[in-house]
């Protein structure tokens, strides 16, 4: 039962396509834990249920590298565990009714959240995530966000297994049936933002998305230096480029190498955008530079100076730096003789282990540690603001990069601010053709659909491709293909009440953990 529930969850993302086999894959898990043979080991059983959950879905971590995908698959399985051993208890009640099936569903989706929240984040897994391949059946997350399906998801998996185990009493089955159905149709304003894309309104962009499909395990993508690298980007983007081009985007490794603020390499960048007439997007490792406290005191308070983090790296000079996961925006209209620097948004949601150690900050001060160079050991400098980009058309982008857009409270952040085009630059070749690529294209249509926005997503290796407001696909391009696109795009500016109200269904689902947290402990005191 925990082999064949593990393989059911995982088979239900993608590339499978079959989130509902969560259902039964659900209710499985449901079963063993009332299983009164296994009570006593269920823990183990869960374990071995999660484990092939993760393996089955996340294999792909390990092709990156075998030890730390491996740990992470391990950890997260662990960690499930957590919600799991609540919802157990749940159902050790003697009088299961709606209500316990209500907070079952609202302890896995407070975890789903609270998984969102922290350092040492591993969301890929979320419930709702699966269903990112039907895009048709969710609208209706433009108002609960995608943790909402979650929360659907294990109700109507818990009413259904009830009435299963309550026969002939089949009521709560027949209302865990009526969910399963209404629900997705039961959304008019959903079911009118699929049908209501309108491509040929008056505001629209022309946008050059270019994959250049460059190996990532070689310096400067196989290309023998940086110049070389830009030459064959630039190649591919003027093979496409028209005097209508408001926007290009490159992906997040597509200048494969350090670059620091005034350097030549951003010079040529901004020759370039100058030259085409068109906006910039590029990804970049960043190099940031901090000055000593002397000559802190002796500049002008005029002066921009970048903030100085509470870790930092030391060159052999003696020059403070750091160096980030950088988004780059070249444009904008100002003159080539300006002198101003691009825009610059710092990646904030950075995979644990592989590019940061998570709560670095927090180790660095721990007295028994504290003798470790954690400013060498911490990873890429961590970004702490959602920058937007100010395209010339008036159109503004919310600049993501790879990791971010699985986090939508983060994606939200961009689209207060104003963000009508959500822009994803990716390198998803680190774990080769298999389901890793594929599951992060995917995703990308539930932000498309909770924010009512366009997704432009650059992938180095793919899959590249633009997703429309409805969580729909434009075009898109094959893995390990070099490719250039070229689009025209509706812009949207309507707010999602998902946009406006947060993650609601996330709190909801916390405040339902805790009173059935307190039902529990005041049941054990009797």
């Amino acid at each position: 039962m925990a082999i064949t529930g593990g393989l059911l969850m995982g088979a239900s993302f993608p590339p499978f396509n079959l989130p509902i086999l969560q259902i039964p894959g659900w209710i499985l898990l449901l079963w063993l834990g009332q299983a009164d043979s296994i009570k006593e080991s269920r823990i183990r059983y869960g374990l071995l249920y999660v484990l092939v959950w993760n393996l089955f879905a996340t294999y792909w971590l390990m092709m990156a590298t075998l030890a730390g995908g491996l740990a992470a698959i391990i950890a997260n399985s662990f960690l499930m565990l957590i919600p799991l051993t609540l919802i157990w208890k749940i159902q050790d009640s003697k009088r299961l009714s709606w209500y316990h099936a209500l907070s079952i569903a609202g302890i896995w989706t407070a975890f789903e959240f609270f998984h969102h929240q922290w350092q040492l984040s591993w969301p890929w897994l979320t419930l709702g995530n699966a269903w990112s391949v039907w895009p048709g059946l969710i609208q209706w997350i433009s108002m609960t966000g995608h943790l909402g399906i979650s929360f659907w998801v294990i109700s109507v998996s818990t009413l259904l297994g009830l009435g299963f185990q309550k026969f002939p009493d089949v009521k709560p089955a027949i209302v865990g049936g009526c969910l399963l159905i209404l629900l997705p149709f039961g959304s008019f304003s959903g079911v009118w933002n699929y049908f209501s894309i309108d491509e040929k309104q008056e505001d629209q962009i022309e946008v050059i998305i270019v994959q250049p499909d460059q190996n990532s395990l070689l310096p400067y993508g196989g290309y023998g230096s940086l110049d070389r690298l830009i030459d064959h980007l630039t190649e591919l983007t003027e093979s496409a480029i028209t005097q209508e081009t408001d926007l290009i985007l490159w992906p997040e490794n597509a200048i494969d190498g350090a670059v620091q603020l005034g350097s030549a390499t951003l010079l040529r960048l901004k020759e370039l955008s100058h030259r085409w007439g068109a906006e910039l997007i590029t990804g970049a490792m960043l190099v940031e530079t901090y000055l000593d406290l002397k000559t802190l005191d002796s500049l002008s308070t005029l002066v921009e100076i970048p903030e100085t983090p509470l870790l930092k790296r030391q060159s052999d000079d003696g020059t403070s730096y750091n160096i980030y996961n950088a988004a780059l925006h070249f444009g904008n209209g100002y003159s080539i003789d300006t002198g101003s620097s691009p825009g610059i948004y710092k990646k904030a949601n950075l995979v644990p282990i592989v590019e940061r150690v998570p709560y670095v900050e927090v180790l660095s001060q721990t007295p028994f540690l504290s003798r470790l160079d954690w400013a060498s050991l911490q990873g890429y400098g961590k970004g702490r603001e959602a920058t937007i980009f100010q395209i010339k058309t008036g159109s503004i982008t919310a600049p993501l990069i790879c990791y971010d857009s699985v986090y939508p409270d983060w994606v939200r952040q961009f689209v207060l601010q104003g963000a009508s085009v959500l822009t994803i630059i990716t390198n998803d070749g680190w774990w080769g053709d298999t389901s890793g690529h594929t599951q992060h294209f995917e995703f990308a249509k539930l932000r498309a659909i909770e924010f009512h926005r366009p997704v432009l997503r650059s992938a180095n290796n793919g899959i590249s491709g633009v997703i429309l407001p409805n969580g729909s696909v434009l075009t898109q391009t094959e893995y390990a293909t070099e490719d250039v696109l070229r689009i025209q795009l509706p812009i949207e500016t309507k707010a999602t009440f998902y946009a406006r109200a947060g993650n609601w269904v996330g709190w909801g689902s916390f405040i339902l953990t805790l009173v059935a947290l307190l039902n529990l402990r005041r049941k054990s005191s009797i």
